[in-house]
């Protein structure tokens, strides 16, 4: 089965940092090839997406101590890229095939 090319992450790079509680990395990594998206170690200019695991979510601003992937993530955001900065419940609910730019009705 071939990825679907209007899914969310597709065609994006996606970066994990901190531990992620639902799967193993080599998962995950498996996970964004299953959908069209290109895993990566390390954050980079080519980095569209930082999914975030198992880090208290407080500490996640400018300044903080946070992991050096989040670090320079936010370095790369000041100037001007696009990175999106998502939680693993997120990136779950995209490899579901659920979008995140959409209005959720309660």
């Amino acid at each position: 089965m071939d990825a679907d090319p209007s899914g969310y992450l597709y065609g994006r790079v996606v970066v994990f940092t901190g531990a992620l509680m639902s799967m193993t990395r080599d998962t995950a990594r498996q996970e964004c090839a299953r959908v069209g998206a290109t895993p990566d170690p390390n954050t980079t200019q080519r980095t569209n997406v930082l999914v975030v695991g198992d880090i208290n979510p407080a500490s996640l601003r400018p300044g903080s101590k946070v992991t050096g992937k989040a670090r320079k993530a936010f370095a790369l955001q000041g100037k001007g890229q696009a990175i999106e900065v998502m939680t693993e419940d997120d990136f779950v609910r995209c490899l579901a095939g659920q979008r995140l730019d959409a209005s959720v009705g309660y």
